[in-house]
Formats: structure tokens, C-alpha cells, sequence
């Protein structure tokens, strides 16, 4: 697989320029070269869930019909813990210099991380999106 390729298609895709190209590209090859592709299906899940998630608190409150935000607020707090875990499962096979980097730029414990994480949280949510179009397109 052509992780440049794929990553350029769901660039395509997502209509509209990624927002850590170099990074989802970085993933890609993590997952290839450990041989577990599973990993960025399981990943580009729980990046859209936690999108979902997100944008129901975000609306939640000007909605009626979301009755239990505390229970949102208990799965998203869970859901960002698993995406965390992923993503480290994804880079522990890279070099040290790219762990080192990586979580400092998008698992660190301040604003600038948290606003990068969620950004590349989109483009993996756009990648799930793009993964489920193909295979709705391989039926």
C-alpha cells in the first residue's frame, strides 16, 4: 500500500486540506511497518466517535432532547484515554525523536497540544470516513 497515495486520496476526499498531513502520513507508516493496518481502522473509529462526542456537548446544551450530558462528558473522557492509547500503540515502533515530538505536539498537557490532538482527530476522522466509503464502494 502507497501510504502517500492513501493519505492524497483522503485528502481528495475530506475535500479541503488536512490538518497534520505530514503527521497522518507518519501514522500510515508507523502502521505499515508494524504490519498492523487494523490499527488505523480501530484509531480512525474512535477519532470519529470522539468528534461525535465532542460536537454533542458542544450542541447539547441548545438541544432538549440530549437529557444526560454527564454521561457524554463520562464517554468522552474514557474515549479521549483510548485514542491516547492508540496513538502511542501506533508510534512505539518509531524512532525516538518522532515519539519524543509527537507527544509533545499533539498529547501534551496544555492548550496548544489539545487544539493540535483535536485537529488531527478530524483528519482521522475524515480518514474513517474515506475508509468506510471504499468499502461501501468495493459491494
Amino acid at each position: 500500500m502507497d501510504v502517500k497515495l492513501l493519505v492524497d486520496e483522503i485528502e481528495s476526499f475530506a475535500s479541503s486540506k488536512l490538518n497534520h498531513k505530514e503527521t497522518l502520513l507518519m501514522l500510515f507508516k508507523c502502521v505499515e511497518m508494524s504490519g498492523r493496518d487494523e490499527l488505523i481502522e480501530q484509531t480512525s473509529f474512535t477519532a470519529k466517535y470522539v468528534r461525535g462526542l465532542m460536537r454533542v456537548l458542544r450542541d447539547g446544551s441548545k438541544n432538549p432532547e440530549v437529557k444526560s450530558l454527564e454521561h457524554v462528558k463520562h464517554d468522552l473522557t474514557e474515549n479521549m484515554k483510548k485514542i491516547t492509547l492508540q496513538l502511542r500503540e501506533i508510534i512505539s515502533d518509531a524512532p525516538e525523536a518522532e515519539r519524543t515530538d509527537f507527544e509533545k505536539q499533539y498529547l501534551g498537557l496544555n492548550a496548544e497540544s489539545f487544539s493540535n490532538l483535536n485537529s488531527l482527530l478530524a483528519d482521522l476522522e475524515w480518514t474513517k470516513i474515506y475508509l468506510n466509503e471504499m468499502k461501501r464502494a468495493k459491494r
